[in-house]
């Protein structure tokens, strides 16, 4: 079963080769995909905003697909939620072009701008509603299983050459079943225990060897006690142990700052 919204929010951008009514040439299997999954319980300043914006900057070239969820807990109008769901066209080659018509030749590298220019104004809109629109108040994060759904439904349905997920988090965990706060307090962790149990309770998601970037472990609201390092390691220890698990390729995890640049 599809997850509901995800063939609502697709399409919004269209194929410039249906646009032109032209046949689309192989699809490009060295294609670029990119996830940004946004956890809605802790608020971002501009500074994380504009983080999170430059980690992305590289992506809108041609071939390129881009979803974005954000996700709270499992109450009513706090489960994930498919943002944007959109792909950019993969460029013709040369035999292509050649059997093409000088004008429509040119009305498709004229859709291609337009296509792009319109992917990424739509792309910024819905990231910027992803971290704006936050609820510090929810008393619980569903942090385990909204990654576990959002991977199962998003990450594993595509065949991309590469795949990246950026997930911007503070990776504290507040459920039923499982909490990583102590007297309201973020406490410190046994990663190999905590391990153990998450997955006997089924909470360990599959990532098909995609390239994890995560960014804000153990973020605190600014008036918030101060932290200490060696809890911090405890819980970066933690999503270190969860990702090599479940298949992922560890990029960058920053607790809390991510020390890339960008993400290719």
């Amino acid at each position: 079963m599809p997850w509901p919204g995800t063939q609502a929010i697709a399409g919004e951008i269209r194929s410039c080769y249906e646009i032109n009514n032209l046949a689309a040439p192989a699809k490009d299997k060295s294609a670029r995909a990119l996830y940004i999954f946004i956890d809605t319980t802790m608020p971002y300043d501009n500074a994380i905003k504009n983080k999170v914006r430059q980690l992305i900057g590289n992506w809108g070239r041609a071939g390129d697909m881009v979803k974005l969820a954000r996700f709270a807990a499992g109450l009513r109008g706090k489960y994930p939620e498919l943002l944007f769901a959109e792909s950019l066209d993969s460029m013709p080659d040369e035999t292509y072009l050649y059997n093409l018509r000088r004008i429509d030749k040119q009305t498709l590298f004229e859709c291609f701008d337009t296509q792009k220019t319109r992917f990424l104004q739509v792309l910024n809109e819905r990231l910027n509603t992803a971290l704006t629109e936050v609820d510090s108040e929810t008393p619980r994060t569903e942090l385990l299983f909204a990654l576990r759904e959002l991977s199962q439904q998003l990450i594993l349905t595509t065949d991309a050459a590469v795949r990246n997920v950026l997930i911007v988090s503070d990776g504290m965990e507040n459920s039923a079943a499982l909490s990583f706060y102590k007297n309201k307090k973020i406490g410190a962790i046994d990663p190999q225990r905590t391990i153990a149990k998450v997955r006997k309770l089924g909470l360990i998601a599959n990532w098909k060897n995609t390239n994890i970037y995560m960014y804000g472990i153990g973020l605190m609201p600014k008036d918030a006690p101060y932290v200490k390092a060696a809890i911090l390691e405890t819980l970066r220890g933690f999503w270190e142990r969860y990702f090599v698990e479940g298949n992922g390729l560890i990029r960058g995890l920053g607790a809390p700052d991510l020390f890339v640049t960008t993400i290719d």
